[in-house]
């Protein structure tokens, strides 16, 4: 048995040893780990029970991180919703100017607003606008994301970040030509409701890239 010395410890082993006998009694035969740690860690210490070997026990905890591993990593951290919240509100705060498109010359000021609409989570760069789609100049949400290493973003996790902008059910396709790049790019009319079920089928038309 092992963990932290704070004042509440001695008691903790107590009730764990209690617990880890009547647990050894029920598992005949079976290797078993108990963990007693704090909802909200001080210093990333946890009382454990065993009745193995340390080794023993870690290489199960090791299986089991690595069997869960794969979830894990398709999961949104309470800052990475926070930091996606934040980019969406930027991005109503400031939508595309359509003079941008109409006159070049402010070609380099678009960029500028593209690239502060952009942040970093799980490891994935996500843009978000609200953006104009030529020639008609619809008013859509424009969803982006992309891996550093140019490999294709896991679809649970790109689910995931597209029901944070509500977006949930847009299909993610590769920029068309000459644009190319890695990133890829979903679109919805800013008008229309975020249901899954109405945005199930690809646009019957990509929109087509200015900038």
């Amino acid at each position: 048995m092992g963990g932290g010395d704070d004042g509440g410890a001695g008691e903790r082993r107590t009730k764990m040893a209690v617990i880890a006998r009547s647990l050894e009694r029920e598992f005949e035969g079976h290797g078993f780990a108990l963990l007693v740690f704090d909802k909200t860690p001080r210093d990333g210490r946890v009382s454990y029970a065993s009745n193995c070997g340390r080794g023993d026990m870690l290489e199960a905890m090791r299986r089991l991180i690595a069997a869960h591993g794969a979830a894990a990593a398709t999961a949104l951290s309470a800052a990475d919703r926070g930091m996606l919240a934040d980019l969406a509100r930027r991005a109503a705060a400031h939508p595309v100017d359509r003079r941008l498109f109409q006159h070049p010359v402010h070609g380099p000021e678009a960029l500028r607003a593209s690239a502060s609409l952009r942040v970093t989570v799980a490891g994935l760069t996500v843009a978000f606008s609200h953006d104009l789609t030529p020639t008609s100049w619809e008013p859509v949400r424009h969803l982006s994301v992309g891996a550093p290493d140019g490999s294709r973003p896991d679809p649970a996790m790109l689910r995931a970040i597209a029901r944070e902008f509500g977006m949930e059910g847009c299909r993610f396709q590769p920029p068309p030509p000459p644009h190319g790049g890695e990133a890829l790019h979903a679109f919805r009319p800013l008008g229309e409701a975020p249901a899954a079920a109405v945005a199930a089928a690809a646009p019957a038309t990509r929109p087509r890239w200015t900038n």
